[in-house]
């Protein structure tokens, strides 16, 4: 990521006029928003851009474009500050930057995390062996794409894996760039012709990766000073390998210190962070273990693998789409207590009281089955399987807000809980936000392989999208699935026995 490329060339001189403090003022803003490090030679050219970009926009003066980028959450100032990111952060990339890390990864590395997977297959811990990677500031994709194509290569029964690779980026432009996978031979100058040849096909004068390694990697907008994680949500939690590369040279050691541990928290036991060379030299590196080979320095976060079985659905799961909803609430109620404290394991659940919610559902009581969720949430604070009924009592009632933010706290008391995961991803499917469903469903296939229905749903979005490929893969998958295991029928409310789902499956796929 190379920052000022534009402006550096195209300015060299401070306008007269200019308000000393609040172009200082300014700068600290960019600085604390974005984490960036703006050099004291390049603030004059800033600065010089940005009062051009003031009268461009009929502002009176940089006080008001301040006043503009600090208003309150507008769509005027979202589109200036994406204005302002894809003017600091031009940025150049191509696919296998640094041969000596990238065989690093190839020899050391991804070996290394396949053969953690792989034992715990063999050792019956999961069903599916899976693997998540974080490309962050991958810019216009090359490293994604970089990345599924060795792990295509390392991995011969990739389809039996749950593969998950994100890349994520701060500029907006570079992601849509991303997106659509298309790139120009200078991308290509340092790649074998071989391989290019595999992975792409010709597109008028530039070349397009292939449909099936585009599938493989999801693209998110992400600011990592800003941005919370982990984010179970975004999937952006037990990551294996997070690849960090020419980023961390622009941010101050502040916002270098706070992302490192955001990082470290977001690696599973044993991750990997690789970052570019020389890039953490001299930083306070916190818990992080410092592994040295010949090709480069990678950093990992210690500690054995916590090996757990494949968490399935709890009996306390109530059918979601089988209850009507009314189009607005009952009546107005409060928000979600939430509870204080920092999540843990959820407390010992209280069936007997739970019970007693039931026949208020069946009646459709909504209001009183609220009032008495939200009390045994008050004293149970990291009672999940509560919060998780609250949700659907809130869904049911059509008030999906609160709905929402019953299903993260669930999702807070239990990160591996299915069952709130899925109402959440329902909910975000009936708002429209296809995106979020799609990443919620594959959150609940990479925590529990054998939740059924997460396939069924995650198919049909990529149906309806007209991505058929992808969604006879799901699709196919989950019949695998309910071939080898028949006991996996009563995982949806929609097919009352085992043949019938399977005649479902068999249905879609054309068979």
């Amino acid at each position: 990521m190379n920052l000022f490329n534009y402006w550096r060339h195209s300015a060299s001189s401070t306008p007269n006029g200019t308000d000393t403090a609040m172009q200082t003022q300014m700068m600290r803003l960019i600085t604390t928003t974005l984490g960036l490090q703006l050099r004291p030679q390049d603030e004059a050219t800033i600065a010089h851009k940005l009062n051009a970009r003031s009268q461009t926009l009929g502002l009176p003066s940089l006080s008001a474009y301040y006043t503009l980028l600090t208003a309150s959450d507008s769509s005027r100032q979202q589109q200036e500050w994406r204005w302002l990111i894809e003017s600091l952060t031009t940025t150049e990339s191509y696919f296998f930057r640094d041969k000596g890390q990238f065989s690093l990864l190839r020899h050391q590395v991804l070996p290394d995390l396949i053969a953690q997977k792989r034992q715990q297959v063999a050792a019956s811990i999961t069903t599916r062996p899976s693997l998540r990677v974080w490309s962050a500031g991958c810019s216009s994709g090359e490293e994604a794409y970089s990345l599924a194509i060795l792990l295509r290569e390392l991995i011969p029964d990739f389809a039996r894996w749950d593969l998950t690779i994100l890349g994520t980026d701060i500029n907006p432009a570079m992601l849509e760039q991303a997106r659509s996978g298309i790139y120009s031979n200078w991308s290509f100058r340092s790649l074998d012709p071989s391989i290019q040849q595999r992975y792409f096909h010709a597109h008028r004068d530039s070349w397009r990766i292939r449909p099936d390694i585009a599938a493989m990697v999801t693209f998110q907008s992400s600011n990592l000073v800003q941005d919370r994680y982990p984010d179970p949500i975004r999937l952006l939690d037990q990551v294996d390998l997070i690849i960090c590369r020419n980023v961390f040279i622009y941010f101050q050691p502040e916002a270098i210190a706070q992302v490192l541990q955001k990082f470290y928290t977001t690696l599973a036991p044993r991750g990997y962070l690789l970052a570019g060379h020389t890039e953490l030299q001299g930083i306070n590196l916190g818990n992080f273990q410092i592994r040295s080979f010949t090709e480069s320095v990678i950093y990992q976060r210690p500690g054995e693998v916590a090996l757990q079985p494949s968490h399935t659905s709890g009996l306390l799961c109530m059918e979601y789409s089988g209850q009507p909803r009314p189009s607005s609430p009952t009546m107005p109620l409060p928000p979600v207590p939430l509870a204080s404290t920092s999540p843990t394991a959820p407390a010992s659940t209280s069936l007997s009281s739970l019970e007693v919610i039931r026949p208020l559902l069946l009646e459709k009581a909504y209001a009183q089955a609220i009032q008495q969720l939200q009390q045994i949430v008050r004293n149970e604070p990291q009672n999940g399987a509560a919060y998780h009924w609250l949700a659907q009592v809130y869904a049911n009632s059509g008030q999906h807000e609160l709905a929402i933010a019953a299903c993260q706290q669930a999702m807070q008391c239990d990160p591996l809980a299915v069952d709130p995961c899925y109402l959440l991803a329902q909910i975000r499917e009936e708002q429209g936000d296809v995106e979020a469903a799609k990443i919620l469903y594959k959150r609940i296939i990479y925590a529990a392989p054998e939740f059924i229905s997460a396939y069924l749903e995650l198919g049909s979005l990529y149906a309806r999208e007209g991505n058929r490929k992808k969604a006879m893969s799901i699709w196919q998958s989950a019949l695998t699935l309910v071939q080898r295991s028949p006991h996996l029928a009563t995982s949806t409310p929609f097919h009352t026995n085992h043949m019938d789902l399977e005649t479902d499956l068999k249905m879609k796929l054309g068979l």
